[in-house]
């Protein structure tokens, strides 16, 4: 036969209490006071019973009121329970609409911290151990820097948001009014940018109000050339008094037809004259080109590599 402790424990509860019943020497209150103690420690001892059953059974633990731990709590297996406070911290002091759960200062872990569905299986915001972050919704913050640099390193009067050293984007990078709602200034994946006010491009040069190239003709005079321009008359060197000043940085490629293209029997894709000016100023006179290339040509204008072009033209 075994007996446990609790067993031990009840028998000894069980004499004193009827030694205290029976004996005609106690008063009524003290038997009252008796039968009182002696009920909640049989219900105390029913609780410890039915706990003791519990670990025995399945290796679980379920308390009927609070647990308060005032040292360490080791647990190998899983905890259940309704909320979770540490440092002294009232469980229930959540955000409003907050269901609660852990209340505590820090929260440091060894994989991955996140927050998503009911059913534990979709992740809609993490951060790991690796320093990886993912949020399926919006972040809104303050200030962002990466590389290690610090986000108040900024331009005298910028209002600060985003310091980094390369910024590539698959759709459109803009600025604009603070509503969001206006465009001033933007460029986008298929090369296109507008811009409101003036782009300064390089030290004393502004677009699109720039002038990259000039055509010299003797019959016309000083013609600007401020972007690439598929169908005009004027880009032929008819005469040779005819010339082209191109800027610094520009280069300029002339086709004898309109869109870019030239007379049958040439080669359509490569235009006849091209100046490339990489410093200083240069200038191209006519020599051998004949007349009727100033009835019908077209002109690319480029800036250090990339096309110059406006919108609508």
């Amino acid at each position: 036969m075994n007996i446990c402790k609790y067993d031990i424990y009840f028998i000894i509860v069980l004499l004193l209490i009827a030694y205290v019943y029976f004996n005609p020497m106690k008063s009524e209150n003290f038997q009252s006071t008796g039968v009182t103690g002696y009920q909640a420690d049989v219900e105390a001892i029913r609780n410890l019973s039915s706990i003791a059953t519990q670990l025995t059974a399945n290796n679980s633990l379920t308390m009927p009121g609070a647990l308060n731990v005032t040292n360490n709590l080791s647990v190998t297996g899983n905890i259940k329970t309704n909320k979770i406070a540490t440092n002294g911290l009232d469980p229930n002091n959540m955000p409003d609409t907050w269901t609660g759960g852990i209340r505590t200062f820090d929260l440091f872990g060894n994989g991955t911290i996140a927050a998503g569905t009911d059913d534990g299986k979709t992740i809609k915001a993490s951060m790991n151990k690796y320093g990886d972050g993912y949020f399926s919704g919006n972040i809104r913050t303050n200030k962002i820097a990466t590389n290690g640099l610090d986000p108040n390193n900024m331009p005298d009067g910028w209002g600060g948001g985003i310091r980094t050293f390369d910024l590539f984007a698959n759709g459109t990078i803009a600025a604009g009014t603070d509503d969001g709602k206006t465009i001033k200034s933007y460029i986008n994946k298929n090369g296109d940018g507008y811009f409101d006010g003036n782009l300064t491009i390089k030290s004393g040069i502004k677009a699109p109000n720039s002038i990259g190239a000039f055509l010299v003709d003797g019959n016309v005079g000083l013609f600007p050339i401020l972007c690439s321009m598929p169908n005009m008359h004027l880009f032929g060197l008819g005469d040779r008094d005819d010339s082209y000043i191109v800027m610094p940085g520009y280069k300029i490629e002339v086709y004898t037809n309109y869109n870019f293209t030239n007379d049958s029997g040439q080669n359509n894709n490569i235009p006849l004259t091209i100046i490339d000016n990489t410093d200083g100023f240069t200038t191209k006179h006519a020599s051998v080109y004949s007349g009727k290339m100033n009835t019908g040509s077209s002109c690319k204008l480029f800036y250090l590599g990339s096309e110059v072009r406006i919108n609508g033209i």
